[in-house]
C-alpha cells in the first residue's frame, strides 16, 4: 500500500503542477492520499466485479488514475470501500529506464561489374527475371 501512496503523491504532485484548482481541492480536511488509495483499489474492484471469468484484473493508466484521484478529491461525499478478504492488489510497476540503442553506420562496398553471370535457360519460352 505504501507504493500505491507514493505513486498516487507523484500523479497528484504532476496534476499540481498543471492544475491551479486541483491544488486547491487538495487543502480538504476530510480528504488523504490514505483515503484516495483505498477508493482507488474499491474503483478498481468494482471494475474487476463486471469482468467474466476467474482471473479478474484491472490495470489503468496514469491519465485515467489522475481522473479518479481528481473525482475523489472534488466530490465531498465519497466514501471508501473496504476490499473483502480474498482480494489482493499489486502496486504499478514501472518500466527501468534504458539507454538508446547505438545504430553504427558501415559503409556498402561497392558491386565489381561481371561478378555475376545470368543463366541462359534451355527453354526459349521461359525467361528469368532479374530483381536487380
Amino acid at each position: 500500500m505504501n507504493e500505491l501512496k507514493s505513486y498516487i503523491q507523484m500523479l497528484i504532485d504532476r496534476q499540481s503542477e498543471k492544475d491551479a484548482e486541483f491544488k486547491a481541492l487538495l487543502s480538504k480536511p476530510n480528504k488523504s492520499i490514505e483515503e484516495c488509495a483505498k477508493f482507488l483499489e474499491g474503483e478498481a474492484y468494482k471494475e474487476a466485479e463486471k469482468q467474466k471469468g476467474s482471473c479478474r484484473c484491472v490495470g489503468w493508466s496514469d491519465a485515467t488514475m489522475t481522473g479518479q484521484i481528481i473525482h475523489y478529491y472534488q466530490e465531498d461525499s465519497i466514501k471508501a470501500q473496504e476490499l473483502p478478504s480474498n482480494v489482493t492488489t499489486t502496486p504499478p510497476v514501472t518500466k527501468p529506464k534504458t539507454e538508446p540503442t547505438k545504430v553504427i553506420q558501415m559503409p556498402i562496398p561497392p558491386r565489381k561489374k561481371g561478378s555475376k553471370a545470368k543463366k541462359e535457360s534451355k527453354n526459349p519460352k521461359c525467361q528469368e527475371l532479374s530483381l536487380f
